[in-house]
């Protein structure tokens, strides 16, 4: 099962919402104009900042989708192999003149 896609354009963070860092999930306590306090589903929290939980959230999602893309490839080489058709050669004598 994969992860759901990210928008990672058009992320926005707002107080009580959920995220997803390389840490585990995440609530928004509370924000300022830069920073950020997060509460994991742990119960630790920590004071971060916007800019380095959007980066974290970018690289994790860029790294989901070369994953897929790479399964993806992966699929496309692998198929049934093709079974040769043996066919009979007949020797034939060639005279000599």
């Amino acid at each position: 099962m994969s992860e759901s896609p990210v928008d990672i354009e058009n992320l926005k963070f707002e107080v009580g919402g959920k995220y997803k860092n390389r840490k585990g999930a995440f609530e928004i306590m509370s924000m300022t104009a830069k920073k950020l306090v997060i509460k994991w589903d742990s119960g630790e929290s920590i004071e971060t900042t916007i800019e380095e939980q959007t980066r974290f959230i970018r690289n994790m999602e860029l790294e989901r989708r070369a994953k897929e893309i790479l399964a993806e490839k992966a699929r496309k080489k692998i198929k049934a192999p093709v079974k040769k058709k043996k066919v009979a050669v007949k020797k034939v004598a060639v005279k000599k003149k």
